[in-house]
This record gives C-alpha cells, structure tokens and sequence, in this order.
C-alpha cells in the first residue's frame, strides 16, 4: 500500500474551473472529490472529513439574490460555524485582491489564490493550509459540560466571526492610530492574528476551556509569538497588540448584547458570558506582554554576544 495521499473537498461552481482545479490538484498527488450540483457542500463536507477544502468564490451582485449554487461568504461562514468542519483548513480562490481582507478574516481561512494564477500557487497554498491549522484545530477537546448561555453565545460569535473580525480592523481602521494612518502596512498581521485569537477565544467558550487551556495550547502560543515579532519588526510596541485585543473583546461583546433577550441568553447570562470574554482577553494579554519581554530580553542578549 502506498502513502496516505491527503485529501481535498473542491467546492466550485464552474464546471470548467472545478475541471482545470481537480487536474491541478489531482496531479499533485491530492485526494480530489468534488461537490455535485444537487448536493449542500457543508453536507459533502461533514460526511468526507478532508483534510483541507477549496472554495471557489463566487459573489453575486448585492442587489440581486445569490444564484441557487452560488459560492458566497456564507459557505465559509457556514464551515466555521459547523462543529464537523471548523477545524477544516480552508483555501479560497477569488477573482479579486479586494476579497483578501474579507477572506482572512474568517479563522478558518488560512490561504487566498487570486485568478487568474498560475498552478504553482493553488499547489502551494493548499500545501501551506494543510500546515497552518485553523485555531479549532489547535485546542485540547471538550473536557466538561458548556453552560447553555455560553454555548449559545459561542455559537452566535462562531457563525458571524468573519462579520465580527472586519468590524474590529474598521473601527481600528477609524478611531485609533497608528492603523488610521498606516492600515495597509499592519493589514497582514491584523487580518491574520486577530481571526486566530477571536477563533481560539470562540472555540474555547464553546468547549468550556479555562483561559490557560486555550492560550496554553501550542499552536495558539506560536500565533501569539508571530503575532509579537510582527510588529516589532514594524517598529511598534505591545500597546498596539493590546488596542487590536482590546477592540476584538469590544466588538465581540457589542456584538453579543444584540443577542440579549433570546430564550438562552438573558440579561444576566450576558453578564457573565462578558466576564469570561474578559478572562480569555486578560490572559491573552498578559501572554503577549511576556512575549514582548521575552522578545528583547533576547535581543540584548544576543547584542551583548555580539559586543
């Protein structure tokens, strides 16, 4: 028998694309099924498991109602709202660099290829999503029973995390410096980090993870520590991390408090569902404040070597 050939779920509407993008993929050594017309790709996905999917983008016109089999956000969102499928890479291939904000900004996007591209780069990006797991993937399971109030509120944050992501860069972008003046130089690590943090906060609610379990756990650390060396080498101090956490736990609560008042989530639910937001934000950055520390303790030590 040969080697365990990684498999890939192709969700795309053209017939000539999802053709030409099986080919690639088949050829490089992938595991390709394809999603037929009459069938609901979260379905296809929740019953094949692959290891990582490719979504075709396709958005229709805002004025006019998305075509039945048409690709929009909601199939993303969809995919890290389900349970079965949100630890499931995925790479979105769009026909503009305008949806690359958008796209990153969902945690389990973890790659974006622009058409028209050449075949290199749908190779190597669903060879580097295989490798960069979204942040549900990176958590210790479920070890005790969620309370209904954040399971509901887990839930809520988990199929709008795209929607609440892109409210947090915008208000950045709007009211604080240095991201109103320099937005598009800091895009890629705030577009890259902060859907990890927001996944790995969500996903831990919803496990009912204590803080040090979410923020402990590998992968989440190394987001942490990228996300600390990024902007020292843009020349900017922890205060800038801590306002990009600070806005996410603000949108994500003014988010919640729209939720007020359903069957599950009342007043004082709220309350306390806010205080755990507030326990995973504090731990978060008290991490990265170390990392900050950890980071030009190194430096010093390293120029004191060097001396």
């Amino acid at each position: 028998m040969g080697p365990h050939r990684r498999s890939v779920l192709l969700i795309e509407v053209e017939a000539a694309l999802r053709e030409l993008e099986e080919l690639i993929l088949g050829e490089a050594g992938y595991d390709v099924k394809t999603v037929p017309a009459n069938v609901d790709p979260i379905a296809a996905a929740k019953q094949t498991c692959p290891d990582v999917i490719v979504i075709g983008l396709t958005i229709a016109p805002l004025v006019h109602p998305l075509p039945p089999r048409a690709m929009g956000w909601h199939v993303v969102d969809a995919l890290e709202a389900n349970p079965a499928t949100t630890a499931i890479p995925v790479v979105v291939i769009s026909t503009g660099e305008r949806t690359a904000a958008e796209a990153f900004a969902a945690p389990n996007v973890r790659e974006l290829v622009v058409s028209p591209y050449d075949i290199d780069a749908l190779r190597d990006a669903v060879a580097k999503a295989l490798n960069s797991p979204p942040p549900a993937a990176l958590l210790p399971p479920r070890n005790r029973a969620t309370p209904t109030a954040v399971r509901f509120a887990a839930e809520a944050v988990l199929c709008n995390a795209r929607l609440i992501v892109l409210r947090t860069a915008a208000y950045l972008q709007q009211n604080v410096d240095p991201y109103c003046s320099h937005f598009a130089a800091l895009t890629a690590g705030l577009i890259d980090n902060i859907p990890v943090m927001f996944g790995a906060i969500a996903e831990g609610m919803l496990r009912n993870l204590t803080p040090e379990e979410v923020f402990g756990a590998p992968g989440i650390k190394k987001a942490i520590r990228d996300h600390a060396t990024l902007r020292q080498q843009q020349g900017l101090g922890p205060a800038t991390v801590l306002l990009e956490y600070t806005a996410l736990r603000n949108q994500t609560t003014d988010f919640l408090r729209s939720k007020v008042g359903s069957p599950d989530f009342s007043a004082r639910d709220a309350l306390d569902v806010f205080g755990l937001i507030d326990a995973y934000t504090d731990t978060l950055i008290r991490m990265v404040l170390l990392e900050f520390i950890l980071q030009r303790q190194r430096e010093a030590h390293q120029k004191k070597q060097a001396a």
